[in-house]
């Protein structure tokens, strides 16, 4: 039997191709998630040597299970509510979106957050899949970049509370005076852009016109422009939004901190918990590990 020609096949060829591409992708794929998981646990592994005394005493301790549900219990309403928080940003925007469609993507994207790396790996499925049932693509996916801004600005913002509060105590401790000094500054930076958008008067509708015109990146690039424009029209919808953030970031940290003293009722002063934590959870952002895991750990640490 003669061999077929794929050329005079092109379609058939073209599929090969193709099939040759989708392979070599995820094997890409699969290659980055298992160097991303192993390095979550050579993470965690130094750092249990490292402890390894202290978590020889753990056999001896005795679990204190209302902290310790109490704990759990404070995580799962800090999620839910992130949820809602993203209703509203998507809702500013006037995009036919409810609660349980913000509810069901929120909850496939924290899945998904503990298996690509960094926190923020969730967010790109959700971006997918807002996308697919969205007309307006580019706009849904603008409300996911403004919901993790939102939320890390209300975690800047309760470190910077804690800080001036707790000033007297943590001035003592050189390593989180600094911690606070940079998250004051960050802080200030984060809320004069906050009020510049809210309250300068942007002239969005020309920009977004004239940003129109350009060959290719024009379109998309408007639609940002738009996106900001109805954004600045619901100032309330945004105010709201970083109120709840702050609540939610609250809700995280008690959760940490009822965890702890579940387990280890000698804890370190109140101050150092509430300025560190924050930080911690904030280094579960850089994509390294999935769900950050290991890098909040040793950044605690």
């Amino acid at each position: 039997m003669n061999p077929i020609d794929i050329s005079l096949c092109p379609h058939i060829g073209n599929e090969s191709q193709e099939m040759v591409y989708d392979t070599a992708g995820m094997s890409s794929r699969y290659r980055a998630s298992f160097l991303a998981l192993g390095l979550a646990a050579v993470l965690l592994a130094g750092l249990l040597w490292m402890r390894r005394e202290d978590l020889s005493l753990l056999g001896e301790l005795e679990v204190s299970w209302p902290l310790m549900i109490g704990a759990i219990s404070l995580s799962v309403v800090g999620t839910l509510l992130s949820f809602v928080r993203w209703y509203l940003l998507v809702k500013a925007q006037g995009l036919p979106f409810t609660v349980f469609d913000a509810l069901r993507l929120g909850l496939i994207g924290t899945f998904f957050n503990f298996l690509i790396p960094g926190a923020v790996g969730g967010d790109l499925v959700k971006a997918a899949l807002i996308a697919r049932e969205q007309s307006k693509r580019l706009l849904a996916i603008s409300t996911i970049v403004v919901d993790r801004i939102v939320g890390l600005l209300g975690l800047l913002v309760l470190t910077g509370l804690v800080a001036i509060a707790g000033w007297g105590a943590i001035q003592d401790n050189g390593a989180l005076a600094e911690l606070a000094l940079w998250n004051l500054g960050l802080l200030g930076i984060a809320l004069a852009a906050l009020a510049v958008f809210l309250l300068w008067r942007w002239p969005l509708e020309d920009l977004a016109s004239r940003v129109r015109r350009i060959p290719k990146l024009g379109p998309p690039l408007a639609s940002l422009v738009d996106a900001a424009g109805s954004y600045q029209q619901a100032k309330g919808t945004v105010i709201a939004a970083v109120l709840f953030s702050i609540l939610i970031q609250a809700l995280f940290v008690a959760s940490l901190i009822l965890g702890g003293l579940s387990l280890w009722p000698e804890a370190p002063p109140l101050s150092s918990y509430l300025v560190a934590i924050p930080f911690g959870l904030l280094s579960t952002g850089i994509p390294v590990t999935p769900g950050g895991l290991g890098v909040a750990e040793v950044t605690l640490e």
